[in-house]
Order: C-alpha cells, then structure tokens, then sequence
C-alpha cells in the first residue's frame, strides 16, 4: 500500500511499471518482456484510467447502452461528462 493514508494498493510489473487502485500487470501481446497496466472496470466500485491505472471516472454514461471492449460502461474523466449516451 502507499498514498498519504497508505490506502492505496499498487502492484510493480517486472520492467518497473507501477499500477495503482488495483491495476494488474499484463504483458504485452508480442513483446513478453514489456507490460501495461490493466484497469479495474467494475461500476460498482471505484474505477481507474490512465497508463499507471490513476485518474478516477467521475462520470459514467449511463444512458449508453453500448460498453467498450472490456466489458465496462463508458466513463468520463478529468471533468468530462456524458452527453446524451455520447462517449
């Protein structure tokens, strides 16, 4: 854990690459060596964006009814907000 409250979960990748809030190292597809942090994308719980899993959702587009390709809803950050189901 770390953070001002040592509240918050992290995980080191083999190259050095942190992810935070959860985030899990993945290697990358054709280069085993290198990795990129996957995101928790579960609305029911706090979700994380950005390369080191860090920029909370603020909005999410729930008049959308399409999801990404992870399975999860579409979401705004950094004070984006939806508008009309648009991304």
């Amino acid at each position: 854990m770390t953070g001002v409250h040592c509240d918050v979960p992290y995980e080191i990748c083999s190259n050095g690459k942190v992810c935070f809030h959860g985030g899990t190292c993945v290697a990358e597809q054709f280069q085993s060596t290198e990795f990129h942090c996957q995101c928790p994308q579960d609305p029911k719980h706090d979700v994380w964006a950005g390369i080191s899993c860090a920029i909370p959702a603020e909005d999410f587009c729930d008049e959308d009814e399409f999801y990404d390709i992870t399975g999860g809803k579409w979401f705004c950050t950094q004070g984006g907000k939806c508008i009309n189901g648009e991304k």
